[in-house]
């Protein structure tokens, strides 16, 4: 346990007593062994470096709930997107031995930067389901030209060897669930990759929910039963699309979205979602946002309006 940081220890000593910690230079894999029928492998995100110990893995209290077995990758200092050689040797000695294979469903799992790790690593279990949320395929330059928003986290990895490329790596998965926001440019980008590299893909549109798509799951009530059901592999686009519009607290989410529609640049796009409301939804009143929808218009070119704008 000495080589194990202090925020690490008591997440490590629970592992122990049913699995494994194993600590490496950069990267510390804790292993929870819950039941046969579902190992789930989570990636931390950036956030989860900042929080405060004891630090469990990214997802820990919910798969714990949902009595899976869990091993988590959790960072030690600092992010460095899963880029390192002694973590690529620990999945390939995973692979070796057959750990993946005492599990009858294997799961990869993460958002944005855990997100990359999950693509990534997949084909450590050839045949393995990935759910992720706004996750990166690569952030080489050379690979992903569009991705300018992490370049000094992409000076911190090494980024030869294998398990490199997400959306060459996700081809051995048997099916990625992802979430995302067609509208945010550079996620959109990452999914393009991995439909251009074959994956087999189940997507999950959230309009306007930004790069932190997870969160808006969250404020809607409906983290557990959606990652619940991707997990298990019985989500699809449909089923999403009709609990994100029967939600808690849509109303208010609507709010949120058509407002972020009009900073993203799609004020157009906000009245004609408004004039549909008007009909679906006659006391919805956004008196506001249409009047910030039109004057955005305005700016843009004077001379056009919308005819039959609500």
């Amino acid at each position: 346990m000495k080589d194990i940081m202090p925020r690490h220890r008591e997440p490590a000593r629970v592992a122990m007593e049913s699995g494994f910690a194993h600590s490496m230079s950069r990267h510390t894999a804790l292993f929870y062994r819950r039941s046969r029928k579902t190992l789930v492998v989570t990636f931390d995100n950036m956030k989860c470096r900042d929080r405060p110990g004891p630090a469990f893995p990214w997802g820990y209290g919910f798969l714990a709930k949902q009595n899976h077995s869990h091993l988590g990758i959790v960072m030690r200092r600092r992010n460095d997107w899963f880029r390192h050689g002694d973590l690529t040797r620990f999945f390939d000695k995973l692979k070796a031995d057959g750990f993946f294979d005492g599990f009858e469903n294997v799961v990869f799992y993460g958002s944005s930067m855990g997100g990359y790790g999950a693509l990534a690593y997949v084909s450590a279990a050839p045949n393995a389901r990935v759910v992720v949320f706004s996750p990166q395929t690569s952030l080489d330059p050379e690979q992903a030209p569009f991705e300018t928003r992490y370049r000094t986290s992409f000076a911190r990895g090494d980024w030869s060897g294998s398990y490199v490329d997400g959306a060459h790596e996700a081809r051995t998965a048997r099916e990625v669930t992802l979430f995302y926001d067609p509208y945010e440019p550079a996620d959109r980008e990452h999914v393009a990759r991995l439909q251009n590299a074959g994956v087999n893909l189940n997507l999950m549109k959230i309009p306007f929910g930004g790069h932190d798509t997870m969160r808006r799951l969250i404020i809607r009530g409906l983290q557990s039963d959606i990652c619940g059901a991707a997990l298990e592999g019985r989500l699809s686009p449909d089923d999403f699309a009709l609990r994100l519009r029967r939600a808690r607290g849509v109303q208010a989410v609507s709010r949120t979205t058509l407002t972020r529609a009009i900073e993203k640049g799609h004020p157009q796009l906000v009245l004609a979602t408004l004039l549909k409301l008007e009909k679906s939804r006659p006391g919805w009143k956004f008196p506001k946002i249409k009047r910030d929808a039109q004057d955005a218009i305005n700016r843009t070119n004077p001379s056009q309006f919308l005819q039959g704008a609500p």
